[in-house]
């Protein structure tokens, strides 16, 4: 907390011949909260901060300043979460340091992840049967389904349903 207060003077320090009202105070100190929310997230990603020692910064902040660091957390996480990668490590710091249920949170990617692999099937069939019908057959023949039409479309569509759906878990615990 002693970086957010130095940072603070500073800036009240360079502003004051201006006017600065308590509602900027209070502003300039959520922006430097989050902003040091963030910085501790990437910190634990790259494996330079434990989850232990981060839980061990959340204890340390101030009662009125952890909803702010905790609601930029929880949007951070929520803009990294991806049915296509390992959520591993956001999904134990939403648990473990926020304190939310991530059940539905691994429910969902698990259902995304089968919706995506049933439709891969599907399109993999499809495209077996257009080569098939082309006379095109045998071992070696390996169907892209990944490169076929549609597919990044549906793909991309497939990332902002999640995304929606996962607001919709997540939504109450990311505060403003």
């Amino acid at each position: 907390m002693a970086e957010i207060r130095s940072t603070l003077d500073i800036i009240m320090e360079k502003a004051k011949r201006f006017d600065v009202t308590e509602e900027e105070k209070v502003q300039l100190q959520k922006k430097e909260v989050q902003d040091r929310a963030r910085g501790m997230l990437q910190k634990y990603l790259d494996g330079l901060l434990g989850l232990k020692e981060l839980q061990k910064e959340f204890r340390a902040m101030r009662e009125e300043t952890i909803s702010w660091a905790k609601g930029a957390l929880v949007r951070e996480c929520h803009g990294r979460l991806d049915f296509e990668k390992d959520n591993k490590e956001l999904l134990l710091l939403l648990e473990g340091v926020i304190g939310i249920d991530c059940g539905p949170c691994r429910q969902l990617i698990e259902e995304f992840k089968a919706k995506i692999q049933q439709e891969a099937e599907k399109r993999k069939e499809q495209l077996e049967k257009e080569l098939r019908r082309k006379g095109i057959r045998g071992n070696a023949v390996i169907p892209n389904y990944r490169a076929a039409p549609g597919w990044e479309d549906f793909l991309e569509a497939q990332r902002s349903l999640f995304k929606e759906k996962l607001g919709q878990i997540l939504g109450p615990k990311m505060g403003g």
